[in-house]
This record gives C-alpha cells, sequence and structure tokens, in this order.
C-alpha cells in the first residue's frame, strides 16, 4: 500500500472511531461506551488474526500434503483463500 494511502486509511479510522465512540459514550456512558468500544476493536483484531492463521495452515496443507486428501466440494476455495494477500 502507498504512503499516500495508509495516511488516508488512517484518517478515515481515526474519524470512524471517534465517531463510534461518541455514540457509544452517549449510549452508555463515558466509562461503559470506552469499555464497548475497546471490546468490539479487540474483537475485530482476533477475527483478522484468526483468518490470517487459517491461511498460514490451509498454505502449509497444500504444500507438504496431497491435496486428495481433503474431501472439500469446492476446492477453489482454499486456493482463492491462500492466494489472498497477507
Amino acid at each position: 500500500m502507498s504512503p499516500e494511502g495508509k495516511d488516508l486509511l488512517y484518517d478515515e479510522s481515526s474519524k470512524f472511531t471517534n465517531i463510534l465512540i461518541r455514540y457509544n459514550q452517549r449510549r452508555l456512558g463515558l466509562i461503559e461506551g470506552t469499555q464497548r468500544l475497546d471490546l468490539c476493536i479487540n474483537l475485530i483484531n482476533a477475527a483478522i488474526e484468526t483468518e490470517h492463521i487459517l491461511r498460514l495452515m490451509l498454505r502449509y496443507h497444500t504444500k507438504y500434503y496431497s491435496m486428495d486428501s481433503i474431501d472439500i466440494q469446492c476446492s477453489n476455495f482454499i486456493e482463492n483463500l491462500i492466494k489472498r494477500t497477507d
């Protein structure tokens, strides 16, 4: 990603985070709203890390084991998932 793209993404992320924290604080209170946003961010990060680990496991499996050992109806799914950028 280009430096300009990273800057734009960071700016939009900051705006979105500020909107979410204000919304949650108005709805739940200052402390509870902040805690809720922290929980949401942690869940998103866990989902991203889990998806990354899944791709690593699939990459390892396809490298060291025959694809015949996997009984999958849509074999393109695994290849497409592995090809996604990290």
